[in-house]
């Protein structure tokens, strides 16, 4: 039976939901976490646009929002809406970030089809009074399936990905994340490119 995401989820009741309303037009995206999702050794599979690979995350203590029944196109802007937001409250915390901004889904995300989303921020501790909602993620085994997609593309890659996983004989179990890979220019300016995908390593 199909894990459900809102298992997963520890928040404020219905609090948690009502957070979701609010947007930013500013952007502040960091790519900080890359260093705690550390590649195995190991090879999955590969496609002419992605290859997938082995990965273990360890346990994240993720500060975030949920956007309801919205469509996977809109994760660029969604991104762009919360980092600063989410930004913010961090720096007044004076919590520090362990991972990149990221977007999990309890499905695995369609072209034009609508899902929650929950875009957040892993930091090092809770924040007491946190306005927003947080959701703990155990840490485990996982594919990461590097893509060609750029933030607001990818939901025909993890359809192709996840049918690719399937033919292996993996089941498909939530968490399902993703997060932007980052370039950065001479002036450190941080450019998104490219998005990462993350599905647990689950076996009949």
């Amino acid at each position: 039976m199909r894990k459900s995401l809102p298992i997963l989820i520890t928040a404020l009741g219905s609090l948690w939901f009502s957070a979701c309303q609010n947007n930013s037009s500013q952007t502040d995206i960091t790519d900080t976490a890359n260093s705690k999702v550390q590649s195995m050794d190991g090879f999955v599979a590969s496609g002419s646009d992605f290859v997938i690979t082995p990965t273990k995350r360890p346990d994240m203590h993720v500060i975030c929002k949920v956007y309801m029944s919205v469509k996977p196109e809109t994760l660029k802007t969604l991104i762009i809406g919360t980092a600063s937001e989410l930004n913010t409250i961090i720096a007044d915390s004076a919590r520090i970030m362990t991972g990149p901004i990221m977007a999990i889904y309890e499905q695995i995300p369609e072209p034009g089809k609508e899902q929650n989303i929950i875009i957040g921020i892993p930091i090092n501790k809770p924040i007491k009074n946190n306005q927003f909602g947080f959701i703990n993620l155990k840490a485990g085994p996982f594919h990461k399936a590097k893509t060609m997609a750029a933030l607001g593309q990818s939901a025909p890659f993890w359809i192709k990905v996840s049918e690719n996983l399937k033919s292996q004989g993996y089941k498909l179990e939530p968490p399902f994340i993703e997060y932007p890979s980052d370039t950065r220019t001479g002036e450190m300016t941080t450019v998104v490119t490219n998005s990462n995908l993350l599905i647990p390593v689950v076996k009949p």
